[in-house]
Order: C-alpha cells, then structure tokens, then sequence
C-alpha cells in the first residue's frame, strides 16, 4: 500500500463514533509491520535511521513491537534498498520528507543555497531526491522558479523577491516517468498588510527515468499562479462574524500573529469525489479545509477545527477565541502550536489527523477529526457551532517547541514524531487509553536533532513480514 496517495485503509476490528475497520490477516499472530522513516532535519546528524512497528490491535501492549531498525541485517538491506544506509549528504532535511509512489524515491525540501533561515521553520529552495537503487541523489533548486512564476501573476499585494518556501511538502500526482506535482508552503510579505502573509503553489516537475528535466508551477483553476490565503479566504474586519467563513488577518508588524506559519498543506479527494485541500497553521492553532484551488475556481471554508484567536485590527491585541469543531468545555484554548495534517478512510468515514504541540496539561495532543464539511448556506448568520464534528484526543508525555506529526495506524492508535526541542528526537506509538511506547533515534547532539512527522514509511508485505520482524 503505497503512502504517497496519503490514505490509509486502516485494518482490524473496532468501532468508535462509527469509525469501523475490516479485519486481514498478517504477519506471525496476525501482525502488520510497517518500517517507519526517522530523517533528522535540525541537527548535525544526517544518518536515515528506521523504526520497525508491528501490531495486531488497537493498543499499546505486550504484544506491540516497536523498535529502531539493524539496517546492518542483510534481510533489512535487501528490504530498504539504498535507503537502509542513506545520508543527507548535501544537508539535512528542511523540513518534510515523502516516499514516492513506486517507493523508490524519497523527496525532502532541503536548502541548497540558502544559509540564513528567514523566520521560524524558514527555509527551503529545492528539492533533494535520494535513490533506493543507490544513485547519486539529485538536486532539484525551485525557489527562483517560484518566484519569477509569482512575479507574473496578478499579485499587488505580494513582493515577490521575499516568497520563500516553508517546510511542508505533499505529493499530490506523479507518472511513470517520475515526474511529480507537489504543493509546498509559502510565506511573503504582503504589501497590503505591510508584513507577513501566506499561501501554498503547485510545483509540477517534469522527469526522464526518475531524474528531474523541468520545473515549473501548476495555476489554479482561476488561473492563478498559487493559492494566497489573505486574497482568496481573507478578512481583515475584527467582527468574529467575519471571521467564520473567512479567516483573520491584521496590518503592520503583527501581521504574522495571524499569517501562521503554514505548516501543513494536502491535496486529498473524499469519499464522495470532492477535491479538497487541508492547511495547519501553527500560531493560529487551527486545521482548515478548503475547496481544491486547483479543481474549483471559488475557493471556500468547508471546515475548521481550533481556537484562532480574534484581534483587534488596530492594535493586533486579542478580543477573544473562536472555537471551531472542538467542545471549549473539554479543551479549553489550544496553544503550543498545531503542525502537519494527515487523511485517513476507514469503512465509512473519513478522518484528519493533527499534531497540537503543547496543551493545557504541559504536553503534546493527537486530534483525529472526523471529516465533516459544512458549506456556508446562502442568508445564513453561522455560528462557530457550525463546524461542529466527532473527534478523538489522545494526550502524549512529552511537547516539542516546534515541528510533529500524527497518523493513525488503528482507531485510537498513531505513530507520533518527536518533533524538535523536545524531550526525545524519534517516534513514540500512543494509543487512547495512554500507553505510549518510545522509538529513539540513534543518538542526538548538541543541536537537538528533530524528527518532523512520520510520514515516510512502507508496509512490509506479509511473504516478508516475519523476517523482517525477526531479524530486522
């Protein structure tokens, strides 16, 4: 099953709000194994390291395995290819990486010549795909096309020259050349706001036996060259009724209190054939969904999930909080931070699953939210209650200053990455009744190396799965 279509078909049997699963059988005692990516992307550290999970149940239990990878085992080696011994040889990952849908490519967001990061989680101007059959890896600069492409478009708010690329990567199509579109996260100064604002661009690349010959941006179905959140979904009135349906962005030097950062942007279609993109932010503390830009020339709020603040638009201070999709009774205020977004299709719903960095316990939360949109109806007056939805909570012990992510392998099950500044640098797999089992990554340094999301990973076929289990 491959990770790149970024929906898992989850298995075994349980049910929660409606959530249900088939069963299959797998490896020895019923087990799926799935060997899970852990690429360090702050530190100094450049080595791939490879967490080995297997599991037949919803729970973290005896019968749970969860442990690094001896990618010195001959069985492991024949397995992962050039990725068992992979470095980050032209520099660490910044900040996502993707496995490709023939699964053998991994595509990270990496800087090639950028020396200075900008602002926070900033950033990245190419693309650095590593080979599984052990060639040499390519460098795919993008960040000049982007710009100049921008620069084209009718864009009066945007100085082009200040567009970097932040630190999300989807891939959203490739073909069987290995050619691939993938929207990534922008961040700009906004003229209009006099400060920070934020979209998301398609980057198509064209490619001859999975080596990049071209590079260039997809336009929207409006004919733009990128999705910009403040002209296609933005309000800068401070009315909270403004801001249901719309989302809030202030003028001057605080601009970016309401900008994000994005963190988390993904293409994905639902169960009922409707495109839809997903974006994080994470000051604003919140998941959006959107119509696709992409497919839809109007592009519409479907559903929010999070507690963005509402600020005064003179003085940026905060009047007060929305409370999209959760009960504020049981969360509260979310803060910490929100990063990365994951889709799910169990047999008869569809999930997005977030990472909140801190909560109000003093640790990192996993909210699975059950796909439910909500268009605005013409002549209605919305409440924040409108994008109310089932969801599920699972707490963590440990909060990131920055980075994670979160994808269930069971109801009520997840694979979480340690994020970076955080307590630990690896994988953790939680599950809903609190136990929580820990991968580390072979060791860290003085920089504390993070581990962005735990996106990147590959099922082990059931023929290979009791090997690889026993000796892997």
């Amino acid at each position: 099953m491959a990770c790149v279509k970024f929906v898992t078909v989850l298995l075994a049997c349980e049910a929660f709000l409606g959530w249900t699963q088939t069963t299959v059988s797998g490896a020895p005692g019923g087990k799926r194994v799935q060997l899970v990516a852990m690429p360090p992307n702050v530190g100094r550290r450049r080595k791939l390291n490879w967490a080995l999970i297997a599991w037949e149940n919803n729970t973290v239990n005896s019968e749970l395995v969860a442990r690094r990878v001896n990618t010195r085992k001959e069985v492991v080696r024949d397995f992962l290819g050039g990725f068992a011994d992979l470095e980050f040889k032209y520099g660490s990952p910044k900040l996502a990486c993707r496995l490709d849908k023939s699964q053998t490519r991994i595509i990270c967001l990496g800087r090639h010549k950028i020396t200075t990061p900008l602002f926070g989680g900033c950033c990245a101007d190419s693309f650095f795909i590593y080979y599984k059959d052990g060639r040499d890896p390519q460098i795919v600069e993008v960040i000049e096309t982007v710009r100049d492409e921008l620069a084209k478009d009718d864009l009066s708010d945007i100085e082009s020259r200040t567009v970097q690329i932040t630190h999300s990567l989807s891939i959203d199509s490739e073909d069987s050349q290995g050619g691939f579109s993938a929207v990534v996260t922008i961040h700009y100064n906004s003229t209009a706001l006099n400060g920070l604002s934020y979209g998301v661009v398609r980057i198509g690349l064209e490619a001859v036996a999975g080596r990049i010959t071209d590079v260039g941006i997809l336009p929207t179905a409006a004919s733009k060259r990128a999705f910009l959140a403040l002209r296609d979904i933005g309000t800068v009135s401070d009315d909270p009724a403004d801001s249901i349906f719309r989302v809030q962005f202030v003028r001057g030097p605080a601009a970016g209190l309401a900008a994000g950062p994005v963190n988390g942007a993904l293409r994905f279609v639902d169960m009922t054939g409707t495109p839809l993109l997903a974006i994080t932010q994470k000051q604003e503390l919140e998941l959006i969904v959107l119509t696709d830009p992409w497919e839809r020339e109007s592009v519409d709020i479907l559903q929010r999930f999070g507690t963005p603040p509402v600020l005064d638009a003179q003085t940026a201070e905060v009047l007060s909080y929305h409370a999209f999709g959760l009960d504020p009774s049981r969360e509260g205020v979310l803060f910490g931070g929100i990063h990365n977004v994951w889709h799910t299709v169990y047999q008869n719903v569809e999930t997005l699953t977030i990472f909140n960095n801190k909560a109000d316990s003093g640790f990192a939360r996993v909210y699975e939210i059950e796909l439910k949109l909500a268009p605005r109806e013409i002549g209605a007056q919305p409440t924040d209650a409108v994008f109310a939805t089932p969801y599920r909570r699972v707490d963590l012990d440990y909060s990131p200053r920055s980075q994670g992510g979160a994808r269930p392998i069971g109801i009520g099950l997840y694979v979480v990455s340690s994020g970076s500044r955080s307590e630990f640098v690896g994988l953790k797999v939680a599950d809903s009744r609190g136990n929580i089992v820990t991968v580390e990554y072979s060791g860290t340094d003085a920089f504390n190396d993070g581990i962005y999301d735990p996106f990147v990973f590959i099922d082990v076929p059931d023929s290979e799965a009791a090997d690889i289990l026993k000796y892997g």
